[in-house]
Protein backbone atom coordinates (compact mmCIF):
# COMPACT_ATOMS: atom_id res chain seq x y z
CA UNK A 1 0.00 0.00 0.00
CA UNK A 2 1.10 3.35 -0.97
CA UNK A 3 0.77 6.22 1.63
CA UNK A 4 1.60 10.19 0.90
CA UNK A 5 0.88 13.16 3.30
CA UNK A 6 -2.19 14.11 3.31
CA UNK A 7 -1.10 17.93 2.68
CA UNK A 8 0.55 16.19 -0.89
CA UNK A 9 -2.61 14.97 -2.07
CA UNK A 10 -4.53 18.13 -3.86
CA UNK A 11 -8.10 18.38 -5.49
CA UNK A 12 -10.94 16.61 -4.97
CA UNK A 13 -13.82 13.97 -5.67
CA UNK A 14 -12.80 12.43 -8.96
CA UNK A 15 -9.78 15.11 -10.12
CA UNK A 16 -6.99 14.13 -7.54
CA UNK A 17 -3.84 14.66 -8.17
CA UNK A 18 -0.23 14.95 -6.97
CA UNK A 19 2.54 16.43 -8.33
CA UNK A 20 5.80 14.70 -8.55
CA UNK A 21 9.53 15.63 -8.99
CA UNK A 22 11.14 14.05 -11.99
CA UNK A 23 14.57 15.50 -12.78
CA UNK A 24 13.84 18.36 -10.49
CA UNK A 25 10.72 19.90 -12.34
CA UNK A 26 6.94 19.53 -11.07
CA UNK A 27 4.74 17.03 -13.10
CA UNK A 28 1.09 17.20 -12.09
CA UNK A 29 -0.35 13.09 -11.92
CA UNK A 30 -3.45 11.88 -11.64
CA UNK A 31 -4.23 9.63 -8.59
CA UNK A 32 -7.34 8.06 -6.82
CA UNK A 33 -7.48 8.39 -3.21
CA UNK A 34 -8.36 5.59 -0.98
CA UNK A 35 -8.51 5.49 3.23
CA UNK A 36 -6.96 8.11 5.25
CA UNK A 37 -6.37 9.12 8.50
CA UNK A 38 -5.35 12.57 9.99
CA UNK A 39 -1.81 12.77 7.96
CA UNK A 40 -1.33 10.47 5.60
CA UNK A 41 -3.75 8.58 2.32
CA UNK A 42 -3.51 6.01 1.14
CA UNK A 43 -3.22 6.12 -2.80
CA UNK A 44 -4.90 2.94 -4.94
CA UNK A 45 -4.22 4.41 -8.65
CA UNK A 46 -1.36 6.86 -10.54
CA UNK A 47 2.00 6.17 -7.83
CA UNK A 48 4.34 3.65 -8.11
CA UNK A 49 6.75 3.00 -5.41
CA UNK A 50 9.51 5.31 -5.60
CA UNK A 51 8.05 8.43 -6.83
CA UNK A 52 8.43 11.45 -5.00
CA UNK A 53 6.03 13.48 -4.22
CA UNK A 54 5.93 17.38 -3.39
CA UNK A 55 4.16 19.20 -0.47
CA UNK A 56 2.89 22.39 -1.11
CA UNK A 57 5.33 24.82 1.15
CA UNK A 58 4.94 28.56 1.07
CA UNK A 59 4.25 28.96 -2.79
CA UNK A 60 1.39 26.83 -4.69
CA UNK A 61 3.12 24.04 -6.83
CA UNK A 62 2.78 24.69 -11.13
CA UNK A 63 3.54 22.18 -13.51
CA UNK A 64 6.97 22.64 -14.87
CA UNK A 65 7.98 24.53 -11.74
CA UNK A 66 11.74 23.49 -10.86
CA UNK A 67 12.12 22.51 -7.39
CA UNK A 68 15.12 20.36 -5.35
CA UNK A 69 14.63 17.82 -3.39
CA UNK A 70 15.28 17.61 0.26
CA UNK A 71 15.70 13.96 0.37
CA UNK A 72 19.28 12.58 0.09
Amino acid sequence: VLTIPREALLGSGGSQHVFLLRDGTLVKQAVRGGISNPTRVELTQGLKEGDEVAVPAEAPLREGMRVRSDEG
